[in-house]
């Protein structure tokens, strides 16, 4: 049976990296396993091609999931295969995998994977309308996450019995490292006389770094330490946010890094890791953080805590002075919030097993 991932994309991302690092362990226990991403540049289509894990895409290259000629190539790719399931990834994948249910005769197996604690349809009124029957369609929906389950059974009324969580599979190998070649600029920062304290995250509302900014700004004052905050990262609320470290006066004391290739590295020169989301399905930055040892704090959201476990803390949301506490509380005492071991409960060999399981029942 051919395994076929159906994802939004595959360009960088908390649900793009997960995939690609599932992927890399599916593997090597299942041959037939092809990907088929919707927009996007394809970042990881070159290492997918060199896994043998065969790639189709972009589908719909102008993100339009009802274009005619996007869904007639959609089909031809699925008439390739025989006996397929499908494993749908993010909530346009959901509403193509419902279009092809519905419009195919074989009883192919559907798998939905719900990546966030958020609505399936932006729009109010449509989410309330479809979602629930988009939801139903699925033979099996996998939750990230304890709280992505909870919202799912409490918001779209889904029986408990359907979902299964599975937690992210974390494994380094996938991420590349920097060498004697390419170890310039990017860490050029670092200087053995400041603390660093980082996060790493798109620049839009869910992730709400303009209240790291008003913690770090309080904390700057209220402890007056040679701190700097290094924020990776890209996205339409970048000049805005600049502006309001500007604002704040702490301009001088942020590093902004639009993007990199290595964001381990940094990590591991950093000695406090910060996410300030608003809410999170899981947070693959955070296993990360926990793969390098890094001390974690976080606004009390979603599923963090389920996550971080001993290895952080996390603050009431919102509460930007307990944040700012919370952070000295951590750096006076980074030791007590390091178990490198932690990190073993999110095997990916543990993760595939959990999949295969739901595939092959």
């Amino acid at each position: 049976m051919e395994i076929i991932h159906l994802i939004t994309t595959i360009n960088r991302g908390g649900a793009e990296n997960q995939l690609i690092q599932m992927l890399s362990e599916q593997c090597k226990n299942h041959k037939n396993i092809s990907i088929i991403y919707l927009k996007g540049d394809g970042y990881w289509k070159s290492w997918l091609q060199k896994n043998s894990i065969i790639c189709f895409g972009p589908i719909f290259p102008n993100g339009n999931y009802l274009s005619f000629m996007g869904l007639l190539r959609l089909f031809i790719i699925l008439r390739r295969f025989k006996n397929y399931l499908i494993h749908m990834h993010m909530p346009p994948s959901l509403f193509l995998g419902f279009i092809i249910r519905f419009f195919t005769l074989r009883q192919s197996k559907f798998i939905y994977t719900s990546h966030n604690d958020e609505p399936i349809i932006p729009n109010v009124f449509l989410d309330k309308l479809f979602s629930r029957y988009l939801l139903n369609m699925p033979n099996n929906i996998i939750a990230i996450s304890e709280a992505v389950k909870i919202f799912l059974i409490k918001k779209y009324n889904i029986k408990s019995k359907k979902i299964t969580t599975i937690n992210y599979g974390f494994d380094k190998s996938t991420y590349p490292y920097m060498n004697k070649k390419n170890h310039f600029s990017e860490l050029d920062y670092l200087d053995k006389k400041y603390i660093y304290i980082g996060t790493v995250a798109r620049l839009v509302e869910q992730k709400r770094i303009d209240l790291l900014i008003e913690s770090f700004q309080y904390f700057k004052k209220e402890f007056n330490l040679k701190v700097k905050l290094v924020i990776i990262g890209s996205g339409h609320l970048s000049k805005s946010l600049k502006n309001y470290s500007l604002k704040k006066g702490i301009e001088d004391s942020i590093i902004w890094i639009d993007q990199t290739n290595y964001v381990l590295d940094h990590m591991r020169n950093w000695d406090l890791f910060c996410l300030t989301s608003e809410y999170e399905g899981f947070g693959l930055v955070l296993l990360e953080a926990l793969s390098v040892g890094l001390p974690i704090l976080a606004m009390k959201t979603s599923s963090i805590k389920e996550i971080i476990g001993p290895c952080g803390l996390v603050v009431d949301y919102g509460n930007t002075i307990e944040f700012a506490k919370a952070i000295k509380e951590i750096l006076d005492k980074p030791k007590k919030f390091i178990n490198k071991n932690y990190i073993k409960n999110f095997s990916l060999k543990k993760n595939m097993i959990s999949h295969f399981k739901i595939y092959f029942d």
